[in-house]
């Protein structure tokens, strides 16, 4: 029996991971939490999974010691201040517009050759990578309807879900930067040793770039 396409299938089916994605305990939990996203705070199910140590020695993990410092993200009103962000920013700051490619790729361990120059630069995200460690179904959800809809206030009106995870995606990834992961992604894409790379200092900038 054929798997379906999951881009044929109705936008509500797609709703429905998303909303169930959301109402996840463990994923309100992380949302309430400040500062960096201890190990300390994972289940045991992820912190004792096959292959986490591994994951860890590799990505690294977001501590008081590699992560205190960054600043945290913007706070909005609502999810619906957020996601009109995305396409009108409020002040002459750069807008959100470019976080939406955070939540459109799959995260991959190596370059892609055959990837798109966007799908090379936010797929290898070290923090995406360990969105996926921790909250999957959220971004595999969002993946899917990120794009819905390219009016956001109809997405506000008619797919709120999507405005609801995209901003708990910001406000998670926020917590799963470290200050070197661009030193580390970069490592995953080229060699380094030629390159003077900065800390990530602010997560809001980070998940803007």
């Amino acid at each position: 029996m054929s798997t379906p396409d999951l881009r044929e299938q109705a936008p509500d089916d797609k709703l429905v991971r998303l909303h169930d994605a959301l109402a996840d305990d463990q994923l309100q939990r992380y949302l309430e939490g400040t500062g960096p996203l201890g190990i300390s705070e994972l289940p045991e199910e992820v912190r004792l999974s096959e292959g986490f140590q591994d994951f860890v020695s590799f990505y690294d993990w977001p501590s008081s010691i590699n992560a205190g410092t960054i600043k945290p993200v913007q706070e909005y009103q609502d999810a619906a201040d957020f996601w009109y962000n995305i396409y009108e920013p409020t002040s002459s700051e750069k807008g959100l517009n470019n976080f939406k490619e955070w939540l459109r790729y799959r995260p991959v361990a190596q370059f892609d050759p055959r990837a798109s120059i966007a799908e090379q630069v936010y797929a290898t995200k070290p923090a995406l990578q360990r969105a996926y460690v921790v909250a999957e179904p959220l971004f595999t959800a969002l993946r899917e309807v990120v794009d819905i809809d390219d009016n956001p206030e109809e997405v506000i009106e008619d797919y709120p879900e999507v405005a609801e995870g995209a901003y708990a995606a910001y406000r998670l990834l926020g917590r799963l930067l470290t200050k070197d992961d661009l030193r580390l992604q970069m490592s995953l894409l080229t060699d380094t040793s030629a390159l003077e790379l900065h800390d990530v200092e602010d997560a809001h900038v980070a998940l803007i770039e």
